[in-house]
This record gives structure tokens, C-alpha cells and sequence, in this order.
């Protein structure tokens, strides 16, 4: 909301606000903690195949109002432009739990490995100039769902997928996206800084792995932890609405 009333642009101004980034963790945060509530509340009137229409008919009209309203490029900060994007997942889990589907292994192997060169090119044809979210995004959200869906245990991509350095990069992750825009923001004025940002990026993401989030991971059944996040996102909001009332000060 903050990038929203400011009037930022993620693309134009990554450099002038070094902690623009930030942007999609509040979107995961406010969708993560409202998921599993509402999931739940559906799946005690109704069954799991009018939870999967109901995610379809739901993704259907984010992806439409996010088409509409793309030209409004601070549409790219908004939590409901964003739920078909979450809600692909959530329809890959049901059809995964439901197993309804199949297909021969060389179709599987070359759907999979088509969906992952299709999200390659992505790299190389989406710019500034292609507003997202919008029909565009579906240029990714697809593929990705292909490869959620019909990769299979030992296949020669998941080979590739779940190699060491694969999961070592999965695994620090939230981290990397966490740390290496203020680095780069430091460090960003010729070629030796800009490597030197990718290894310290690095080297911070698994020291916070290591240190932070797997005792997170390893806490997150605990009473108390579970109180204390509570505790926590409390304070935060409240923190949050001072702030606006006083305008910062």
C-alpha cells in the first residue's frame, strides 16, 4: 500500500528505493496467513472438487481484472491482481491429490522439458515494456504448472531440478531475493563489484538459512513460538497504522 500511495515503479526506481523488492513478500505474507483459514471454512460445507472450480472460477476473474487494469502499473503491487498466480498451485495440488490424469512418459518428458524452455525464453523477451500482471504472466504461470504436474521422480528433469545446487539455491532462496538488492545497491558500479554483490548476496542468504529460518522451520509447531509470531504481526500492524496517522513522524 505504501509503493501504491507513493506512486513507485518497480522497474523505474529499483535503485531509489532499495527496498522496493519487499513488495511481493507482504503480498505472500497476506495471502499465506488467509489461505489455510479460508480453505478450511470452504472444505467444511463443501467437497474438494467445488474448492478446485471454485479456485478456476476465482483465478479466472484476477487474471481478467488484472488484463483490465494492467495499464495501471501500480496494479503490479495489488494482492488480488496476484491470487491467479498463487491459486495455479493450489489447483496443481488438488489435481495432484486427485490423480485423474494420464499420460505416457514421452509426452510427460517433453511437456516438462518444453514448459521449462518456454520459462527460459520468458527471460529473454519479458521487459519493462510488458505490463504484469496480465495475459502475459500466463507465459510463466503455465509452464510452471506443467512442471508441477507431470514431472516425475527420477525423470532426467528432475535430475536437474533436484541436484545439489539446485536445492542449495531453493533452500536460500527467500533469503537471496531477501538480501541482494541492498547489496547491489552498495555494490553495483563496475563488473568486480557486481560479483562481488552475487557472493556476498550468497554467503548472507546461507549464513540466514542456516542460522534464522531452519529455526524457524524447526519452532513452527510450538505454542509459544506460535504466540510470539502473533505477537509480532500485532505490533507490526499497529506500528503501521501510527506511522500513517502521524505521516512518519
Amino acid at each position: 500500500f505504501y509503493l501504491i500511495l507513493e506512486n513507485s515503479s518497480y522497474w523505474n526506481n529499483n535503485f531509489d528505493n532499495f527496498l522496493i523488492h519487499t513488495w511481493s513478500l507482504s503480498v505472500e505474507i497476506q495471502f499465506y496467513i488467509l489461505f489455510p483459514f479460508i480453505i478450511q471454512l470452504i472444505l467444511k460445507k463443501f467437497n474438494i472438487d467445488f474448492l478446485l472450480k471454485l479456485f478456476i472460477f476465482v483465478s479466472i476473474i484476477s487474471l481478467y481484472i488484472s488484463s483490465k487494469l494492467s495499464v495501471n502499473e501500480m496494479f503490479f503491487f495489488n494482492s488480488f491482481g496476484r491470487i491467479f498466480e498463487f491459486l495455479m498451485g493450489g489447483i496443481c495440488g488438488i489435481l495432484i491429490k486427485q490423480n485423474n490424469f494420464s499420460i505416457n512418459i514421452f509426452l510427460r518428458n517433453f511437456l516438462v522439458t518444453f514448459s521449462i524452455l518456454i520459462i527460459l525464453t520468458s527471460f529473454l523477451i519479458f521487459d519493462e515494456s510488458i505490463m504484469h500482471p496480465s495475459m502475459f504472466t500466463l507465459i510463466s504461470i503455465f509452464p510452471t504448472g506443467i512442471i508441477i504436474l507431470l514431472n516425475q521422480k527420477d525423470s532426467h528433469v528432475d535430475k536437474v531440478i533436484s541436484n545439489t545446487t539446485s536445492i542449495f539455491f531453493g533452500k536460500i532462496s527467500y533469503s537471496l531475493y531477501l538480501f541482494h538488492l541492498p547489496i547491489l545497491y552498495i555494490l553495483s558500479n563496475n563488473i568486480f563489484e557486481k560479483f562481488l554483490a552475487i557472493v556476498i548476496s550468497i554467503s548472507f542468504s546461507w549464513f540466514n538459512f542456516q542460522l534464522i529460518e531452519k529455526k524457524f522451520i524447526k519452532d513452527v509447531k510450538n505454542k509459544n513460538f506460535i504466540i510470539f509470531i502473533i505477537i509480532s504481526y500485532l505490533l507490526i500492524i499497529l506500528s503501521s497504522i501510527i506511522i500513517i496517522k502521524t505521516n512518519g513522524l
